[in-house]
């Protein structure tokens, strides 16, 4: 009969080669973390598949295009903090870049959630021309934090928010049935938690997309009026819009509500933000036209293009 052989020495000790490894197998009463998760993203999915199939519906919300698109709102960087142009790494700081740097704008600061793209010009329509109040408290919301996060890298971060929307005409919201502006500025105020005043009204005049260029700054000249102001002083102002092209409704809002402080005796709000959901490419040609008007006539002057009526604006080009 032979000796048993010796075992060798492992360290640190391990199971015996002769040992069949057991498999591990999973138990059913613990549940992976994810799967909760997982569960419910298989339950929207299906819901939404029956909504598609069965309900047809007519466009779907603003988060779930913005989702299927993998689309987030423009972050500070990507654009001028002065006339909210898209820009490259270091072409714009604090003063503007140099598109906006040499003029006197009516604003102190401008935010906004993208360029007006196939994605937010949709939504934008849904909101303006089929009075979905859903999409524009999408947008509104999304706004509310960009105007939050703007404000938060500036000497402004511990102001206080009034949101004012840019008012549409009394005949064209009763004609679309939504004032689009202050459904934006409802949602914005809300998220950053301000108040919401509806300081301005507005003189019917025809839509700026189906006036000239070179006239709409004129189109929109004296057609807001001052209804209310802010109950405190030192406040800052957020002037709320759907998009802007050539900033000729922005300005005229601005002016207006600055000249309706002086003249009544009212101090002055600490600083005017601009807010709107998209700029329009059109945009920086109408600032670059007013730059060249500025620097011609040697002053800001007033109005959409410095000063000088739109009608010689032919004569600069």
């Amino acid at each position: 009969m032979s000796a048993p052989s010796a075992q060798e020495f492992r360290w640190p000790p391990g199971p015996s080669r002769t040992t069949k490894p057991v498999s591990a197998r999973p138990t059913t009463s613990r549940v992976p973390e994810t799967d909760a998760g997982s569960s419910r993203s298989r339950v929207r999915e299906t819901w939404r598949a029956i909504e598609d199939a069965w309900l047809a519906p007519r466009a779907r919300s603003f988060a779930n295009r913005a989702a299927a698109s993998d689309w987030t709102p423009d972050p500070p960087r990507v654009y001028c903090p002065r006339c909210a142009e898209s820009v490259g790494p270091y072409e714009a700081d604090a003063t503007g870049c140099s598109n906006c740097r040499e003029q006197r704008l009516p604003w102190s600061l401008c935010v906004r959630l993208g360029e007006y793209d196939s994605l937010l010009r949709g939504a934008i329509h849904d909101l303006k021309f089929s009075a979905w109040r859903r999409v524009g408290r999408e947008l509104g919301h999304l706004l509310g934090e960009a105007v939050v996060e703007r404000l938060a890298q500036s000497e402004l971060r511990d102001a206080e928010l009034v949101f004012i929307p840019i008012p549409t005409s009394y005949r064209r919201r009763i004609g679309r049935g939504i004032d689009h502006s202050l459904v934006l500025a409802s949602a914005a105020a809300r998220t950053a938690q301000a108040p919401l005043v509806r300081a301005l009204s507005r003189e019917h005049r025809p839509e700026q997309w189906a006036v000239p260029p070179s006239q709409r700054a004129r189109n929109v000249s004296g057609a807001f009026r001052v209804r209310r102001f802010p109950l405190n002083d030192g406040q800052v102002i957020v002037l709320v819009d759907d998009i802007r092209t050539s900033g000729a409704t922005m300005r005229s809002a601005s002016r207006t509500l600055r000249a309706g402080y002086r003249r009544a005796g009212c101090r002055p709000p600490r600083a005017l933000v601009s807010a709107v959901v998209a700029v329009s490419s059109g945009g920086r040609r109408a600032v670059d036209a007013g730059t060249v008007v500025d620097a011609a006539q040697g002053s800001p002057g007033g109005g959409e293009f410095g000063g000088v009526e739109p009608r010689n604006m032919e004569r600069l080009r």
